[in-house]
């Protein structure tokens, strides 16, 4: 090999390296962050809301967000809760027992 291609094939190496390296790091940031419904915690202040509440609350409290067509689904449906710290997960399994919204 002469130098020109030994250079170009350490710097192919050196370059794909980082590249894996780098993306696994960011792999890892990404799953440290990475909120699941299950170990996420809301405060619910009243027992009634609207759906728009609800999800106006749900985003300011987590790094959740909701996208709809304002259309399909009546956000200002009212739902009964649980006051106090609950689990997004049981939040949202009761907001879809009493609108028939999926999460």
């Amino acid at each position: 090999m002469n130098k020109i291609s030994r250079f170009s094939f350490w710097t192919k190496i050196i370059c794909s390296a980082s590249f894996i390296l780098f993306h696994l790091n960011s792999a890892k940031a990404y799953a440290e962050n990475k909120e699941t419904f299950g170990d996420v915690y809301i405060v619910i202040s009243n027992n009634n809301a609207t759906v728009n509440s609800i999800f106006k609350s749900i985003e300011k409290q987590t790094s959740f967000s909701f996208a709809y067509d304002e259309n399909d689904i009546n956000l200002s449906e009212e739902v009964r809760l649980i006051k106090g710290k609950q689990r997004l997960k049981n939040v949202l399994t009761l907001i879809s027992k009493q609108t028939g919204l999926r999460f």
